[in-house]
């Protein structure tokens, strides 16, 4: 939150005091404006359907993700013998598992290198309002350093806050890693002995 409004009153003679800004709220006037992070969802269908299509839709990927999923609101079944059926289905929604993971993993990854950037960003502007101040007005009196000292106080916090935040939703999303893999795994062995290929094609 925003620390205390240090501003003059009209027709005071107080002198001037700096207004210090909420973490993330200046870089939106003074930096452009950020595109949207790769693998974002920007569309999301107003309905799903999940019925039993064979022969996905001209715009359906082959290998669809979970954000395709939830984006285009539509899954379709996929090609397979029924003999096979259980195993290659398996396989694919082990894969869509594993895939969201990662996914999600390195989206928070970014999202926390997002919020140190302009956590720094607003250490430097409060340092700023601090020297702009004492280039126009001298020496900055104890109330101005100690408005300074602790905005600056409560952004180091909040990125200890933010390293914690990192390691609990990583360390969450690692755990479900290992056993997805392993259904992959255990999907792709099955469908090379039943097929006898030694894995191409598979």
């Amino acid at each position: 939150m925003i620390p205390n409004q240090l501003i003059n009153t009209p027709g005071t003679q107080t002198g001037y005091m700096p207004y210090f800004y909420s973490s993330g709220l200046f870089h939106l006037y003074n930096q452009p404006r950020q595109n949207t992070p790769a693998g974002a969802v920007t569309t999301v269908s107003t309905g799903y359907d999940f019925t039993s299509n064979i022969v996905p839709k001209k715009t359906w990927p082959k290998d669809p993700t979970v954000e395709d999923i939830i984006s285009k609101g539509y899954l379709a079944i996929p090609k397979s013998e029924p003999e096979t059926a259980i195993i290659s289905d398996k396989k694919h929604t082990s894969w869509l598992g594993l895939d969201d993971v990662i996914h999600q993993i390195r989206h928070r990854v970014e999202l926390y290198q997002r919020g140190t950037y302009e956590i720094e960003q607003a250490k430097c502007e409060a340092m700023n309002n601090l020297y702009e101040h004492e280039a126009y007005f001298g020496p900055a009196d104890s109330r101005v350093r100690y408005a300074v000292n602790k905005r600056v106080n409560d952004l180091y916090s909040e990125q200890r806050e933010q390293r914690v935040n990192l390691w609990r939703d990583i360390s969450k999303l690692r755990q479900l890693l290992p056993e997805h893999a392993r259904n992959y795994l255990s999907s792709y062995r099955k469908m090379v002995i039943l097929y006898d290929t030694g894995g191409d094609g598979i």
